[in-house]
């Protein structure tokens, strides 16, 4: 890296701590060190520290409010979370805004990656799925997709064989082209993860794509019955406009709260991004689900 920075290392664990230090020290960065979330709010307001790399479950104060006190003081600095409690703290830390989430145990390859982003201003973009992938550790993802598209103007195929080349997922997918035979799929397939556009034909006969809420609500109540673990929508809006245009803000309205929304205004250059995003969103959904080997 071309200029020493500041890190603080926040973890009880003090083989974890020790470690982080001596490879970061040696690539000629300044180390702090903190066992605590008290101790380390107090380097924090003494020092400039340009990034902490945060364990979440600690003794006194733990790692929600080391962020928000972050926030508070030095809200430049960039704050990476390292954790064994994906389930309790993944969520929360994302709403309070990190610059990276990484599941214990992790590569030490893959943290000096992410920080030397971060650090040279070079953070890779919110839909990069190799950024996402970072964050599944020595973990090893498997999971069943199921994708509802409209085979036309939307993503007849949607090449997944860049996610398997990294040995992290190991992913099953089937993918159905209209509405009527999507529940029984669901049933017969059982996914984890349903991956809906916004807009399908209603039969295989239809020459058109009708809008998905009410499937949507449909699978919703399978998510709740513990049939599919995630759904995961997204939007062609460029597609949308093209077919759809007077009923698209209908559409928005009417989906707006599904959880795992994903939505976007996509032009034609934009396609490639669309899948990049999408595909940020499966391995996020599969870390949130914890969709990992035993």
């Amino acid at each position: 890296m071309p200029d020493a920075k500041k890190i603080l290392v926040v973890d009880d664990e003090k083989e974890i701590n020790e470690t982080l230090s001596e490879v970061l020290t040696n690539r000629g960065h300044q180390m702090f060190s903190a066992f605590d979330g008290d101790e380390a709010i107090k380097i924090l307001k003494e020092n400039n520290i340009d990034l902490v790399l945060l364990d979440m479950r600690m003794p006194k104060v733990d790692g929600i409010q080391v962020i928000k006190s972050i926030k508070q003081y030095t809200p430049k600095t960039r704050i990476m979370v390292i954790t064994g409690f994906a389930d309790t703290y993944l969520e929360k830390a994302k709403q309070l805004g990190v610059d990276g989430f990484f599941i214990k145990p992790v590569r030490l390859d893959s943290i000096v990656r992410r920080m030397k982003e971060l650090l040279e201003e070079r953070r890779p973009p919110s839909w990069s799925w190799k950024a996402k992938a970072d964050e599944i550790g020595e973990h090893i993802i498997k999971a069943k997709l199921l994708f509802i598209e409209d085979p036309k103007p939307s993503l007849p195929f949607i090449p997944l064989d860049d996610l398997t080349s990294t040995g992290k997922m190991q992913i099953e997918t089937q993918f159905v082209y209209c509405q009527e035979e999507a529940v029984p799929k669901i049933k017969e397939f059982r996914p984890d993860i349903v991956i809906l556009a916004m807009s399908v034909p209603l039969k295989k006969s239809d020459q058109t794509a009708s809008g998905t809420s009410n499937l949507s609500d449909d699978i919703l109540d399978l998510q709740q019955k513990g049939v599919i673990k995630a759904l995961i929508v997204h939007s062609r809006r460029d597609v949308l406009e093209q077919e759809h245009k007077d009923k698209l803000e209908q559409l928005y309205e009417e989906m707006k709260d599904i959880p795992e929304m994903q939505l976007d205004d996509f032009s034609p250059q934009g396609r490639r991004r669309h899948l990049e995003k999408l595909k940020a969103k499966i391995i996020e959904a599969c870390i949130e689900k914890r969709l990992f080997i035993k």
